[in-house]
């Protein structure tokens, strides 16, 4: 099993991010992600991109993706390439994560239509793999105009990064197993949601690319060592929620029943050690999950309480899925 992580991010403290992402590739997790939003009042980068290509030279094995970018907002070319310079620079290390992005500020920032996403989505991936493999692109459309072009530099990667695509209706989710290497979904489902999707994934696989490259999920994680930090964390998480997804009418979150999901383990991984542990292996026996991204964004797991949480999970958590 691999594991990722989705440290703290956004803000103006960058030496924090890049202690934490150093340390995780001191204590063996597999990648590091970051994700994207605009003009929101929560814990997020606005261009993971940038991020990641930084990270990349001050690391050298661990893997770096973005969690998600929201690809309708950005033209196709410069998604093209940025993604094949960063795959360049951190010599085949980048994985794309890929979504479609929901809060309609951030396309009126960007004067995109809202609803153009999934026309620019079943369009962009594909021309993003045509591009990836060197081939001679024509193309034409509404959006743009491509005439005999080829993308330079290529990724390092051969035929280009893996584009994992996180989403949780039934249209995205079929999208993912069409066109995407993975479905990634992401922490704001809870375990119902998540049984849905899955259901749904596995039905569309056989009409898509085959079998998946792996099996990501991402779930909040916070160890704790005693009751006063349980309550800590719970109360932490609740704000994270609230804040970050049902003040904005995101559709997974119910403040009204959370606590209860909270408390029986249906929306994050809390606990001792061997409470996490058992929750992993649960989560992995029902949906077969094989790559594990955890966010530690909850305020308990700032500063060196955050990295001592980190080095447990990597301790004693991580050991017993080798």
């Amino acid at each position: 099993m691999h594991f990722g992580i989705k440290p703290h991010q956004g803000g103006d403290d960058w030496k924090e991010v890049v202690v934490e992402t150093k340390l995780a590739e001191e204590l063996g997790f597999d990648s590091v992600f970051f994700g994207e939003h605009h003009g929101v009042d929560w814990p997020q980068f606005s261009s993971p991109m940038l991020v990641l290509a930084a990270l990349a030279g001050c690391t050298s094995r661990i893997r770096l993706g973005t969690s998600v970018l929201l690809f309708p907002l950005h033209s196709l070319m410069g998604v093209a390439e940025d993604a094949a310079l960063l795959d360049v620079v951190s010599e085949g290390r980048l994985i794309l994560g890929l979504g479609a992005g929901y809060l309609e500020s951030e396309f009126d920032a960007f004067g995109v239509e809202r609803s153009e996403r999934a026309a620019r989505l079943e369009e962009g991936i594909p021309l993003l793999r045509s591009l990836w493999a060197g081939e001679e692109v024509t193309h034409q459309s509404a959006r743009l105009k491509l005439d005999r072009f080829r993308l330079n530099p290529l990724p390092h990667q051969d035929g280009g990064p893996e584009i994992w695509y996180g989403g949780w209706e039934k249209t995205p989710v079929r999208r993912a197993a069409r066109l995407a290497d993975s479905y990634f979904p992401g922490p704001s489902g809870n375990r119902e949601k998540l049984r849905i999707c899955y259901r749904i994934y596995h039905e569309a696989l056989e009409e898509g690319r085959g079998e998946p490259s792996c099996r990501p999920l991402m779930r909040d994680v916070v160890l704790v060592r005693d009751a006063a930090e349980r309550r800590r964390a719970e109360e932490g998480l609740v704000r994270l929620f609230k804040e970050g997804y049902s003040a904005f009418g995101h559709q997974n979150v119910n403040m009204d029943t959370f606590q209860e999901e909270l408390r029986r383990g249906d929306r994050c991984f809390l606990g001792e050690a061997e409470e996490v542990i058992d929750q992993i292996h649960s989560y992995r026996e029902e949906f077969g999950i094989d790559y594990l991204v955890i966010r530690v964004q909850n305020e308990m797991t700032r500063g060196e309480r955050g990295r001592e949480m980190i080095r447990e999970f990597s301790q004693k958590v991580m050991p017993e899925f080798v």
